[in-house]
């Protein structure tokens, strides 16, 4: 999960003030501001020990909409980037991201700005069926209107994008393949032949090292959303997985709908040599909350505690929060020796 925060014109040269902050949201901590409503102002400073860095700055940027582009239609380098509207320069901001340990690092750049007066004033952003981006704007009474922005320097890339569903060479194809699969018109194509098709062809699927990784995560989320889970056979099978995307996928899956083996599956991703899926293992962890045996707690806190990353250390310390006192007597015993 993207967001952005905004920041605060009336504090602007002073020593606190922060600019506009693209944030990885991390699970349980904090990334906004010290005080509330109309008084905001004093946005939390990244070396607080429950705030997260941020995955890139904004400048002196409104934000008012973020969004994922994950569609055919414009070039390789947009794709799985982050859009992100300005209100108040007039701009909609293109972000694409480099993974960074146990998170990611963006690089904004401007992808589309207002030339002279014409109140341009984005609010929000959607991508279409075709893979078009539309971005709204008005607001405070400005100019309201729905821009539609297309790809029109390679007319094969529109054609292949607007036949995305008829082109998919079997149903399964069309379901793994689906473009924005988020959103209600993707949703509304790809989940009636998942249903009809059943769990069989994603368990396969996720399970099938020749597959590609983008395929096998996106198979262990429909199995998880529309058919409860992973069986322990195929968790423990993903776990293994040579490619570590597909890995934290299973770690995401296990913290959801968590099989009767879950646990130590989880224990040993959160010590995976690969910082996305320990932190995904992690953030698992947490959610299981209180059905999570002390030991295991334990053990998970004791691999991540002192993690120069925070994305790690962080729900090693919400694990610890929840602790009985024997259990942290025996934590605190173990880290002394």
């Amino acid at each position: 999960l993207f967001t952005a925060d905004s920041g605060l014109d009336a504090d602007l040269a002073l020593p606190w003030y922060r600019s506009s902050r693209l944030f990885h949201v991390a699970l349980h901590a904090q990334h906004g501001w010290r005080l509330d409503d109309r008084d905001r102002g004093w946005p939390r400073p990244e070396y607080y020990a429950d705030t997260v860095a941020s995955s890139a700055s904004l400048n002196r940027a409104f934000p008012t909409a973020v969004l994922c582009y994950r569609h055919r239609q414009f070039p390789l380098y947009f794709r799985g980037g982050l859009f992100v509207c300005d209100w108040a320069h007039g701009e909609v901001i293109f972000a694409r991201l480099n993974a960074d340990g146990s998170s990611y690092t963006a690089d904004p750049e401007v992808f589309l700005g207002a030339i002279g007066a014409s109140g341009f004033t984005p609010n929000g952003l959607a991508v279409g069926p075709d893979g078009s981006l539309y971005v709204a704007t008005g607001g405070k009474h400005t100019r309201g209107a729905v821009y539609r922005v297309r790809y029109v320097a390679e007319p094969a890339l529109a054609v292949l994008a607007r036949n995305w569903l008829v082109n998919a060479r079997t149903e399964l194809e069309a379901v793994l393949a689906a473009p924005q699969p988020l959103d209600a018109w993707s949703r509304h194509h790809w989940i009636p032949v998942a249903n009809r098709l059943g769990p069989e062809p994603f368990a396969r699927v996720a399970a099938d090292q020749r597959e590609a990784p983008a395929f096998r995560g996106r198979a262990i989320e429909i199995v998880t959303e529309l058919f409860g889970g992973l069986t322990p056979p195929l968790a423990a099978q993903a776990a293994q997985a040579g490619p570590p995307e597909v890995r934290a996928r299973t770690a995401w899956s296990l913290g959801r709908m968590p099989p009767e083996n879950a646990v130590p599956l989880l224990l040993g991703l959160a010590r995976d040599a690969i910082p996305q899926v320990r932190r995904a293992a992690m953030e698992a962890l947490v959610s299981i909350g209180q059905a999570l045996p002390p030991a295991a707690a334990q053990e998970a806190i004791a691999s991540n505690l002192t993690h120069p990353d925070k994305r790690l250390y962080l729900p090693a310390v919400l694990l610890a929060s929840g602790l009985s006192d024997a259990a942290w007597a025996g934590l605190s015993e173990a880290a002394h020796n």
